[in-house]
């Protein structure tokens, strides 16, 4: 079962580096998220983002036993099927190709969630996905 990552394993989180600094990227800049563990570490990330529209949406960002190596899989519950979205539910927020684990961080995911749940408004309501693909 994942729980919140509590006061007390900050210390934890700092010894760790990376994932004490990614916890106080968002903290920064999305307070709405908080970082997901158990006993084998952090697993998930989860929290809420509001687009242009005022919508706000549930997003979970799983698969963070390999990050940074691996990228985050990304999923926002209540979405309708998009050209953007992969069978098993997941968002594509960005090109894997493009994953790069010393300049990606979770911050910089959550915001590419955001700028795909913007996309997706403009999808729903007229038909196309607007702007460039990666």
């Amino acid at each position: 079962m994942d729980v919140l990552i509590s006061p007390a394993d900050k210390a934890d989180l700092k010894q760790c580096g990376r994932w004490y600094v990614e916890q106080e990227k968002i903290k920064h800049f999305f307070p709405s998220f908080h970082l997901l563990g158990g006993q084998a570490g952090v697993s998930k990330c989860k929290g809420t983002l509001t687009n242009n529209w005022d919508n706000t949406w549930d997003v979970e960002l799983t698969k963070l036993e390999d990050y940074p190596y691996s990228q985050p899989v990304a999923f926002v519950n209540g979405l309708q099927p998009t050209p953007h979205m992969y069978r098993t539910g997941n968002i594509c927020y960005m090109n894997p190709q493009v994953w790069h684990p010393e300049r990606c961080t979770l911050a910089f995911v959550i915001g590419k969630i955001a700028i795909y749940l913007n996309k997706y408004e403009v999808y729903i309501r007229n038909g196309t996905w607007p702007g460039v693909e990666e």
